[in-house]
């Protein structure tokens, strides 16, 4: 599939943005999304 292929190709880029992804979803939760008003 082209996007296995993809993501074989950029599994670093995708790790980061996966880490990212998950430390904003904390964030959220823990500050109770008052960080981003």
């Amino acid at each position: 599939m082209q996007i296995l292929k993809f993501l074989q190709s950029f599994n670093t880029v995708g790790s980061y943005l996966t880490l990212a992804s998950i430390l904003l979803a904390n964030m959220q939760n823990y500050e109770g999304k008052s960080f981003f008003n």
